[in-house]
């Protein structure tokens, strides 16, 4: 149990990144031999392929966060001393900390919303909240890894906050 959760902390984003990109190239492959060689498109591959590539975004969330991938303009904090750097970068930390808690929250009624809607799509007739679930899903992961990184900041010494491994 214990190498598997080691496993889940270590790879969880990006195992599940690289089999939703390479099902989103099977697929799109398969559609593309379907279409020039048997003159017949499948219905559904596009759409598949599509919330295949949202959820891939929505899990990038975790693996940006732990791997200190985000966006980031630091030009002015770059010119200024290490201690007033690792107060901004706390400071940055929680803002984003709390604001992934806010959009967990409401992307919850959204996921609800659609749950309660019945709402299918449109070429493969799947529920709609299972697409909206990668939402919650995504900033649910967020969080995990941003207090991981804030405890990695305060309490492991000599780690940065983002070397998670």
């Amino acid at each position: 149990m214990k190498k598997v959760m080691k496993f889940l902390d270590d790879y969880l984003e990006e195992t599940l990144m690289v089999i939703l990109l390479a099902v989103i190239s099977v697929v799109i492959f398969l559609q593309v031999i379907f279409r020039y060689f048997f003159k017949n498109a499948l219905a559904w591959p596009e759409e598949f392929a599509r919330y295949c590539f949202i959820y891939s975004a929505f899990l990038s969330f975790g693996y940006c966060i732990k791997h200190d991938r985000l966006l980031k303009v630091d030009v002015v904090v770059n010119f200024m001393s290490q201690k007033v750097q690792k107060v901004i970068a706390v400071f940055n930390q929680f803002v984003m900390l709390g604001l992934f808690c806010y959009l967990f929250y409401y992307s919850l009624d959204v996921a609800k919303t659609s749950i309660i809607s019945g709402q299918v799509s449109t070429a493969m007739e799947m529920p709609m909240y299972i697409l909206y679930l990668c939402i919650p899903i995504g900033f649910g992961l967020g969080i995990i890894r941003n207090i991981q990184y804030l405890f990695n900041m305060f309490w492991k010494k000599g780690k940065k906050g983002g070397d998670l491994q």
